[in-house]
Formats: structure tokens, sequence, C-alpha cells
């Protein structure tokens, strides 16, 4: 066939997976800089979860392929088999195809690959739109009120200053992970959105404002750290910038995220070859 990898189709993203040498470096020169590189990643077979299935698609004419939102549906099925039933389908959309709009839409307003997007989202939450279906099996006021955990968050969005525990060692920030991609209410604020607009949304449209959220601050992410790689940037989304820093200044990472996040998240991406 011939010709670079792009030239044959392959998206950029993609070429990052290839042998999953994902990361170089940062752009800054020494070796404390760059994302360590995982090892190799096993290929998926058909029934491991990792996104292979037999009857999953990814061969053949991608015009021959369902739609690419029944695709997703279809990957979301996948590896959630209980979404419809804690969810039934009594009325339009169903819940697997509300959430896979949410990806989708995301996707297309962030730029981030809609591969590495949804296997972000199964990684964080199954594709549960709450995240804990067992605790919380409706998106509803009470579950997002509980997650705000302070009133000024309710009321303001993003009180400035941020809403403190002080009695944790360290202090923590108030606010819990909301929706498919557990997304801090103070994390809404550092993507230019409101967490407290979730109140004012039904609950489709708060489903995607959350993935929104978690896209964004993975597209952010990029754009400060520029040139590491999606393991790198995982990284930053599970662990946030400053750790992300810290890790690309000393070369100290968590080897427990890295594998078990990152190189989670990006095995299944790979394995998501008609969703590119």
């Amino acid at each position: 066939m011939g010709g670079s990898p792009v030239a044959r189709g392959i998206p950029p993203w993609a070429l990052a997976l290839a042998g999953l040498a994902l990361v170089a470096s940062a752009g800054i020169g020494a070796s404390a800089s760059s994302v360590p590189r995982p090892s190799p990643t096993p290929k998926p077979s058909p029934g491991d979860g990792s996104g292979g299935s037999g009857n999953g698609g990814g061969s053949g004419d991608p015009l021959e392929k369902p739609d690419l939102l029944e695709r997703l549906i279809a990957r979301i099925n996948e590896a959630n088999r209980e979404l419809l039933r804690v969810y039934p389908c009594r009325s339009t959309p169903c819940m697997d195809e509300v959430v896979a709009r949410a990806i989708l839409g995301a996707s297309k307003q962030t730029g981030v690959p809609l591969p590495v997007l949804a296997a972000t989202v199964r990684r964080e939450s199954s594709f549960w739109p709450t995240g804990d279906p067992k605790r919380w099996p409706a998106w509803n006021y009470d579950y997002l009120v509980s997650r705000f955990e302070d009133q000024r968050i309710k009321n303001e969005g993003c009180p400035s200053p941020w809403p403190m525990q002080l009695v944790t060692n360290p202090p923590r920030m108030y606010g819990l992970a909301i929706g498919p991609m557990q997304v801090k209410p103070a994390a809404f604020c550092d993507v230019g959105l409101r967490a407290n607009k979730l109140l004012e949304l039904r609950y489709d449209q708060g489903i995607y404002y959350a993935v929104l959220a978690g896209a964004k601050y993975l597209a952010m992410l990029r754009q400060r750290f520029p040139g590491i790689g999606w393991r790198g940037w995982l990284y930053g989304y599970k662990e946030g910038p400053g750790a992300l820093k810290a890790a690309m200044e000393s070369g100290q990472w968590r080897q427990d995220i890295l594998s078990g996040y990152c190189d989670r998240i990006l095995t299944w991406a790979a394995g998501y070859p008609e969703l590119a």
C-alpha cells in the first residue's frame, strides 16, 4: 500500500497507540519531562471486554457499517449489559442512546477523539449516567445537590473563594464527582461551565452537559501540555494538572495510574476502530 500511516487514513491519535509508544517528550528536552512509555499492550480478543467482540465491527468498508451513533450504542451495551435493566426503555430515546449522544456530541464539540472519549467514559463510570447506579439510579435533583455538598456551589456555580472542608488533612475542596465522566464541580468551572446549571436542564441535556465538561477538561489538558500524548493527558485527567506537571518535572509517575487507568483506556480506545 505504501505511504505514511496518516495517508492511509489512520487518525493521528491512533498513531500514538501503534506499538503503544504513546508519548515522547513534552518539548522540554529532559527525560523527566516525558511520560513513561507503556509496555506492549495485548490485542483485544473476542469477548474479553476490551472492545474486540466478534460482532462489534472494526473491519470491512466503513460505509457498510451502521451509523456512528448506532456503533457507539452497541459498544455501550457491550460494556454495560445492565444499563437498560436499571433504566428500562419506556420512552425514546433510551438511556443508552442518551449517553451515546452525549459522548458523540462532546467529541465533536471539543475535538477529543471519539474512541478515546468513549473509553474514558467507560473507565470512569461504565457508561452509567450517575456513575453509581446502586446509590443513585436516577439523574435527579437530589443526586445533583448531593454532588455540590455546599450551598454556595448550588447558588453560585463557581464561588470564589471555593468552599473548603478544612477538617480533612489536607483540606478538601467541596464537590463530588458528577455524571458519566465523574467531573467535580470545580472542574466545571475550570473549563468555563457551571455545575449548578445542571439543575436547570432536562436529564438528557444534563448528561450531555456533564460529559461535555469532562471532554473540555481533556481538551484543556491537551492545550496546556502540548505534545505529551494521550497517556499523559489521561494521567492529568485522573490526577489533576498539578500532579501531571509535577510528574513531568520529577519523572516520578504513579505506576498504578499509568497502568490501571491510562493504559486501560487506551487499550479500549484501540479496540474501537469503528468509532474513529
